[in-house]
């Protein structure tokens, strides 16, 4: 909904834009993306998007951060990072992971972490 800009309050239940202590679940079903604009900073406890019903994009613009405490689920078939991801723990069900030549992503993943990744 309204565009699925992370950023605006109203995507969100209650609204307004989630805080460190918040555990986020982004499980809508359709397909839709959910876009944390350039240069916006983002900390949480917990990400968990997408669902067996739903193709829920996560993608994260050029020089933005993304600080998870915890951990991220990635439960959707594409995942698009120019910017940077930063978690304790990652899974990932999905298949593709994107990017951008000019603008490359980077992922650091806590060392005792485990990434899952769906067989191709």
């Amino acid at each position: 909904p309204n565009g699925g800009s992370w950023t605006d309050p109203q995507n969100w239940t209650p609204k307004r834009l989630p805080r460190p202590e918040d555990v986020v679940h982004i499980t809508l079903l359709g397909t839709y993306q959910v876009i944390i604009p350039s240069n916006t900073v983002v900390n949480v406890t917990s990400i968990s998007i997408g669902s067996s019903r739903s193709f829920a994009e996560l993608v994260i613009e050029q020089s933005s951060k993304v600080y998870v405490k915890d951990r991220i689920g990635l439960h959707s078939p594409r995942f698009t990072l120019n910017g940077l991801l930063q978690t304790g723990k990652m899974i990932w069900t999905g298949q593709y992971l994107a990017g951008s030549r000019n603008f490359p992503g980077k992922i650091v993943v806590a060392i005792s972490a485990v990434i899952l990744k769906a067989s191709y």
